[in-house]
């Protein structure tokens, strides 16, 4: 089970700013401290926990729990990072219909 301890300092707090401003621009209720253009997701104490805790009360990630949302962050690293899985997993995420 993650926990916001087990945010790497470098991709995964990168990719959890990109989800702060997406939600920042869909929900005016996402305010944090500063806005999310604002480089403030250094380590400091809590502040991953602060933004994991905005995200899944916003409507972009409304109702997701925060060990599914830190889930989620660990399994689009590894999409991402893994040229290997990504290449995998393709074929089937082809064959889905999403409707959008």
């Amino acid at each position: 089970m993650f926990t916001a301890d087990d945010v790497d300092s470098g991709f995964e707090e990168g990719l959890l700013r990109v989800w702060w401003r997406a939600a920042a621009r869909m929900d005016p209720k996402v305010v944090v401290a500063a806005p999310p253009e604002a480089d403030t997701l250094v380590r400091v104490p809590g502040s991953v926990q602060v933004v994991l805790q905005v995200l899944s009360r916003s409507q972009l990630f409304g109702g997701v729990a925060l060990r599914a949302l830190m889930f989620d962050l660990k399994q689009v690293r590894r999409y991402l990072e893994d040229t290997g899985l990504r290449e995998a997993a393709r074929p089937a995420v082809g064959k889905l219909r999403c409707g959008w």
